[in-house]
This record gives structure tokens, C-alpha cells and sequence, in this order.
């Protein structure tokens, strides 16, 4: 009878015994999109490139 299943062994659980404590512990929580985007390393605008654009430098935009 080593095909059937024991009393005993139907209270074993299939799955891992990872509960969502565990998981959210060992694992880090993804970060949101917009977390991520903000993230990222946006370039520097040169200088040049801010005059060209706009037709002021960067000291007057904000100071």
C-alpha cells in the first residue's frame, strides 16, 4: 500500500511552506513605474544645448 497516501500526509502541505511574511522578507518589494523612472539617470543638458534650445542659458531659467 505504498501508493495511498497515509492519515497522516494529508495534512503535509503540497506547496512550499513560503508564506507571504516570508516571501516579502527574503525577496525585495518592486518598486512601482514611476519609482523606477524616477530612478533612472537622466543626462545632463549641456549649456549649448539649453541656448539652442530655449534662447537663454541655464542662470536665467533659474535664477
Amino acid at each position: 500500500m505504498s501508493g495511498q497516501l497515509s492519515n497522516a500526509d494529508s495534512h503535509k502541505p503540497l506547496i512550499g511552506l513560503e508564506t507571504e511574511e516570508s516571501k516579502s522578507a527574503t525577496a525585495p518589494k518592486k518598486k512601482s513605474l514611476y519609482q523606477r523612472t524616477q530612478d533612472r539617470n537622466w543626462a545632463e543638458i549641456s549649456e549649448e544645448e539649453f541656448q539652442k534650445y530655449t534662447g537663454m542659458n541655464k542662470a536665467d531659467v533659474l535664477g
